[in-house]
């Protein structure tokens, strides 16, 4: 008889996991919380308007294209990518708006009038960031990291990058550039990471890469297109899913696990994989001398930023905005402080702002716009629905003033949703955005938590706190990751 396996969580990470799993002989089962699968890539259906509630930004296809070659596939048999042009838009606090066009001349056209000689100094930067893209994409990524000896297979080659790389972001970047506004480009996407420029390890120079060289897509439908691609391939190999099944115990006994225990019904399997958040997940343990990782243990890591999430219904299109926007602040420094050093409600912020609709005219009614407003903040933040409120009227005024369109009077629909949101809805670990666990330089490849539980035999995680980390092509080569280390465990299809 073939194992069984039962996932809990249907984020990114279970949904790339549960057909490898089926494929190689498992009987897979996916129980998730809430009432649709993906994760923190729901969909919020307000008023006529669709909302990606989580990721945004499609990068990394290779990661995509690698990952549904498994099956004889590829993604454009589930879904259709739109490449964005220009790739999206920055406005800075001294009245300067730039576009980010896919050409990457035309982009080193862009830096130079931001300072001059920066586009030659682009292309430079852009090839060691390649190198790093390609030692990543390598020998890191898609090797599980168990422990220092891993790190010894490298070819000696490889050194000298591995070595530079580990500098921080801030200090390759400022060491290159001496613009303000070239410095806020480049580091912004360690938000998304996780991380601040000041922590992140300059090897983050290959998202540079990836954004400038391979560019930015968009899947028809938004995110929630990958999710429902990911789950008819499972289905194709006999994955059940089961929503609104809310995990309440996980019964442990004798070094193991014995079952999960979701609301009045019981799944009892050989093996378990959980895709929720790990501190999470080792809550749930009737023995809690099971735990691995003590809350200690959480309390001494960094952990990924929350966000303050403003999800808009507008009642006409805003042209001074792209499909991605970026509103930066002379505060940018500050900004990250706010998030990683002194925790606060940042009150100048640097801003996100996802308008899918200029790409895709169903998400909204016709001649309406869909808006996201981001703004990051720091994990474990409070703040009563009032001062939520106001603080979301204050961003309002804020984007108001710097992109100088009118937003207030076209607001039709609109839902809040932060830290407390993020805790109820995922079990995010103090209400983070990213996924736990940011990639600092020291919470990277091997010093991440392994796939197995270190005290039950059958019990593996999945997903960005496990490796390779954080983000949505990270999660789909962690299944891949999962799935060769219980191949080599079990052999399975007996």
């Amino acid at each position: 008889m073939s194992k069984r396996v039962v996932i809990l969580g249907g984020g990114f990470g279970a949904l790339a996991a549960a057909p490898l799993l089926a494929r190689d002989g498992y009987h897979v089962t996916v129980v998730e919380k809430n009432e649709q699968l993906g994760g923190r890539a729901s969909v919020l259906k307000k008023d006529g308007f669709v909302f990606d509630m989580g990721p945004s930004w499609y990068l990394m296809p290779e990661v995509f294209d690698r990952y549904f070659a498994q099956f004889g596939k590829k993604p454009s048999d589930y879904y259709d990518l739109v490449p964005l042009e220009p790739q999206y838009r920055a406005y800075f606090d001294d009245g300067t708006l730039v576009d980010i066009p896919r050409d990457i001349d035309e982009t080193a056209a862009v830096f130079d009038r931001l300072e001059p000689g920066s586009g030659k100094m682009l292309q430079k930067y852009l090839t060691t960031a390649q190198e790093y893209y390609r030692l990543a994409m390598d020998h890191f990524l898609y090797t599980p990291m168990q422990s220092y000896r891993d790190l010894c297979v490298l070819p000696l080659r490889a050194y000298p990058s591995l070595l530079q790389s580990l500098r921080s972001m801030h200090s390759a970047i400022t060491s290159t550039f001496r613009s303000t506004q070239i410095y806020q480009l480049l580091t912004y996407p360690m938000i998304f990471l996780g991380c601040s420029p000041t922590n992140a390890p300059s090897l983050f120079r290959l998202m540079n890469y990836v954004d400038f060289k391979q560019n930015v897509y968009y899947p028809m439908g938004g995110m929630s297109a990958v999710v429902s691609a990911l789950v008819a391939l499972g289905k194709e190999y006999g994955v059940e899913y089961r929503v609104n099944t809310p995990v309440e115990t996980i019964v442990v006994r004798d070094g193991k696990v014995s079952k999960v225990v979701a609301r009045d019904q019981e799944y009892r399997a050989d093996l378990y994989v959980s895709n929720a958040s790990y501190p999470h997940t080792e809550s749930l343990f009737s023995d809690q001398s099971a735990r691995r990782y003590p809350t200690k243990y959480w309390q001494k890591k960094v952990i990924t930023p929350s966000a303050f999430l403003l999800y808009l219904g507008l009642d006409t299109a805003m042209p001074d905005y792209l499909h991605h926007t970026f509103v930066f602040s002379d505060a940018f420094e500050q900004h990250f402080e706010h998030i990683f050093g002194d925790p606060a409600w940042p009150q100048n912020p640097s801003i996100y702002v996802n308008a899918p609709s200029k790409t895709d005219s169903t998400l909204a009614p016709a001649g309406s716009e869909v808006m996201t407003v981001l703004v990051p903040i720091a994990p474990g933040l409070t703040a009563s629905l009032a001062e939520k409120k106001r603080y979301a009227e204050h961003i309002v005024q804020l984007l108001e003033q710097k992109v100088g369109a009118p937003i207030r009077p076209h607001i039709v629909t609109q839902q809040l949703f932060s830290v407390e949101d993020f805790s109820q809805r995922y079990n995010a670990y103090e209400g983070n955005a990213f996924g736990d666990l940011s990639n600092t330089l020291l919470q990277s490849m091997l010093f991440r938590p392994p796939f197995s539980h270190a005290k039950l035999d059958n019990l593996f995680f999945v997903g960005t706190n496990t490796q390779p980390g954080v983000g949505v092509p990270p999660a789909l080569i962690s299944a891949q990751l999962l799935q060769a280390e219980l191949h080599k465990m079990y052999r399975t299809n007996t």
